[in-house]
């Protein structure tokens, strides 16, 4: 479906990947790692903190190293062998590389955004 580029598609999958039935998640999330869009990477992982079911999850897993060259994966993955602690890593490699931090999921705390800067700081003037 997605491999067409078709916005419709693409939007019809990630509806499709929050579907109570663990077979449509898992066909859903499956067609996002066959499509080749990176841009499914961030739904993958906020899905992948809360998904409960192990085949999903295994699904998750794979669809996120599909979308990810072998270099560009985080650093450590292959050390790890729990689940929690890989969708951990892939969270905070995401994070670290778009400089903000994902919304929180319904399961996690609630951490404060990234800023780059606070509106209110005083900058010092540049001399010349």
């Amino acid at each position: 479906m997605s491999h067409l580029d078709d916005l419709q598609a693409m939007q019809e999958l990630m509806r499709m990947s929050w579907n109570p039935d663990s077979g449509i998640r898992d066909d859903a999330i499956k067609g996002m790692g066959a499509s080749g869009h990176s841009r499914f990477i961030e739904l993958l992982i906020l899905r992948g903190e809360d998904e409960q079911h192990t085949e999903v999850r295994r699904s998750i897993l794979h669809s996120l190293e599909q979308l990810t060259f072998p270099g560009k994966r985080p650093p450590g993955l292959l050390d790890e062998f729990a689940y929690d602690a890989k969708i951990s890593l892939w969270r905070d490699d995401w994070e670290r590389q778009h400089l903000r931090v994902l919304p929180s999921t319904v399961f996690s705390s609630n951490p404060q955004p990234y800023r780059l800067f606070d509106r209110d700081e005083k900058f010092p003037k540049m001399e010349n």
